[in-house]
């Protein structure tokens, strides 16, 4: 039996042949599973996601500093910025000088005036200022050693006063009583202390004391 011409004769090779040498010297194929596997850095999860980065803290940098820069005209001189001067201080006003004024006139001050011995009569009666020599009584009458002195009449129901009964003086600012050889005598009462004035004589009489001539009584102040 006769085989056509143009069919081809593949002539299989025997087992153990070169064929299957160089099957078994290839590298066997790789695990579909472990190809698959793609391990990722830590602190990444696999997700459909974007990974966020920690935060990032800047460094902190230097201002930069100011640049000024000059335009370069070629074929000119750079025109370079022009120094501001300060403004130079405005002097203050000064204030004109007052002019002269007058002295004003001082007038001296007037002294005070010295206190003046008073003498109040009883029962309400009117205040007289010693001011001089006063003459005392029921009907005083004028005496040739005390020419300036003023009198005084008193009314004295009792008469127990004299009609010129004492002599009242002021000599170096203190007060003098002098009793006139009256009937019934010129005391000085100052609280529990009396003081009995002596004719002939001068006794002092202090401020705030009570003045007895016979039974009419009076009181020394000094204003």
């Amino acid at each position: 039996m006769s085989t056509p011409a143009n069919d081809s004769f593949i002539a299989m090779p025997p087992p153990g042949g070169p064929a299957d040498d160089v099957k078994a010297d290839a590298a066997p194929a790789p695990d579909t599973e472990e190809a698959e596997f793609i391990s990722l850095p830590p602190g990444i999860a696999l997700d459909s996601g974007t990974y966020k980065m920690p935060a990032r803290t800047p460094p902190t940098r230097e201002p930069a500093p100011d640049i000024v820069f000059v335009p370069t005209v070629i074929g000119a001189t750079p025109v370079l910025p022009t120094p501001v001067a300060e403004p130079a201080p405005v002097a203050e006003p000064t204030e004109a000088p007052a002019p002269p004024t007058a002295p004003v006139a001082v007038s001296p001050i007037a002294p005070a005036s010295a206190p003046v011995w008073k003498l109040r009569l009883p029962d309400g009666g009117a205040t007289v200022a010693l001011d001089a020599a006063v003459l005392i009584g029921r009907n005083p009458a004028a005496s040739a050693d005390w020419p300036q002195a003023t009198l005084l009449p008193v009314v004295d129901l009792t008469k127990s006063v004299s009609k010129t009964h004492a002599l009242l003086e002021v000599d170096g600012g203190a007060l003098w009583v002098h009793d006139l050889d009256s009937t019934n005598g010129v005391y000085i009462v100052v609280g529990d202390d009396v003081v009995e004035a002596v004719p002939g004589t001068r006794s002092a009489v202090p401020e705030g004391s009570d003045l007895e001539l016979g039974e009419f009584v009076m009181r020394v102040t000094l204003d």
